[in-house]
């Protein structure tokens, strides 16, 4: 069988099944790829290169005001330029009030990343 012995039915149904088939491959490329959060990687192919999304930590809203409420607060880091105390893997929920999380009264440096921030009555506060 050739492309000439199908009918007009027949080949608008086979181009509409190929386009149907590309445009769901196009809405899974986001879940694939290569690429991580730090760049290319060469060393991942095929299956392992489906990125997964780590669980985040339920928390209420943090109101960090010191340095030591910073550290307590922090996943990792040690507060120094270097090794910045680092916020993340959380899922918080402001609970209607003005802020998620809010860091003042620190000389520390710090990292706020990798965190789902719902709930807030604002987005930001200055200073920022």
């Amino acid at each position: 069988m050739s492309v000439h012995d199908l009918s007009d039915g027949a080949i608008r149904r086979l181009v509409c099944s190929i386009l149907v088939f590309l445009m769901i491959a196009t809405a899974f490329t986001g879940l694939v790829g290569a690429d991580g959060p730090h760049g290319p990687s060469d060393h991942m192919s095929g299956a392992d290169q489906i990125r997964s999304f780590p669980l985040l930590q339920s928390s209420d809203p943090l109101n960090i005001t010191s340095d030591d409420s910073l550290s307590e607060n922090a996943t990792s880091g040690s507060g120094t330029l270097n090794d910045p105390y680092v916020i993340s893997g959380l899922s918080v929920n402001g609970l209607g009030g003005p802020l998620c999380i809010r860091v003042s009264g620190t000389t520390a440096h710090f990292l706020i990343t990798g965190n789902e921030v719902v709930g807030a009555m604002a987005a930001a506060v200055p200073p920022w």
